[in-house]
């Protein structure tokens, strides 16, 4: 993901170790998701940020400061001809006489693309292999549509992959599996209330979708029905608790 964002990579693989800024992202992940238990009790948020301000506060300004070097670098090294990553694009709006983006701005997503954009595509990716190295016959029809679609790997683009249907079921059912995000994000209802899975909920509810609820045993196991016509375009016959719309991960 640093390269895609900055045009440089951590190095990460050269010693099979996390650098100091990957940590910092961990940490704050799973001491987040540990906290935001914590906001729905008044008092017990209350002591915990008076014990633990100084720390969160800290990895905070860790993280942003890693970034803020790494866009500062990225920036000036002004537009490459060599690849494409976020930054180029950025510029090339400035180039085009468009507005371009502030640097708080630019500080700010450079923080977002890191947080969002490493572990969780890893994760994803990681159990995608995993499925389809223990269901051979998955893997097998997905080889045949890749290397059908494309004669070489210099054909290969997303506009053209988005297209592949058993490669798209795929990924959605390692998300089924692998949620990078399992938690579940927080959508608030509006001031009129909202309508989820048929029933009313009032104004300003706290929503936490989970993956438990797409991962149920009544939910069809996508790779152990292979030879069906895929599910996840809505082309099989199913019964009335296989609904693929209960997985929605781009809703997030």
């Amino acid at each position: 993901m640093a390269d895609l964002t900055f045009g440089e990579s951590l190095h990460l693989l050269d010693n099979a170790e996390y650098n100091t800024w990957i940590q910092v992202i961990f940490r704050s992940i799973k001491g987040g998701t540990l906290m935001s238990i914590f906001f729905y009790y008044p008092l017990a948020k209350f002591i915990l940020f008076t014990l633990l301000g100084k720390t969160i506060a800290t990895f905070r300004r860790e993280h942003h400061n890693y970034t803020v070097e790494r866009v500062t670098k990225r920036l000036e090294k002004g537009r490459v001809s060599e690849g494409v990553d976020l930054w180029d694009l950025v510029l090339q709006q400035e180039d085009k006489g468009k507005p371009g983006l502030t640097r708080p701005v630019m500080d700010m997503n450079g923080e977002l693309f890191m947080l969002a954009g490493t572990e969780t595509t890893a994760t994803l990716l990681s159990g995608l292999t995993y499925l389809l190295l223990v269901h051979s016959e998955s893997m097998a029809k997905l080889v045949e549509e890749i290397r059908t679609a494309f004669n070489s790997s210099d054909d290969i683009s997303m506009e053209v992959t988005a297209n592949l249907p058993y490669l798209n079921a795929c990924i959605k059912e390692a998300f089924r599996h692998y949620p990078p995000v399992p938690i579940g994000l927080p959508h608030l209802t509006p001031a009129e209330g909202s309508t989820i899975c048929g029933y009313y909920t009032p104004p300003n509810v706290r929503s936490h979708p989970s993956h438990t609820l797409s991962n149920s045993c009544r939910i069809l196991t996508f790779f152990r029905r292979m030879s069906q016509p895929l599910i996840w375009q809505c082309t099989a016959p199913r019964t009335t608790s296989d609904s693929p719309k209960v997985l929605s991960p781009s809703a997030g």
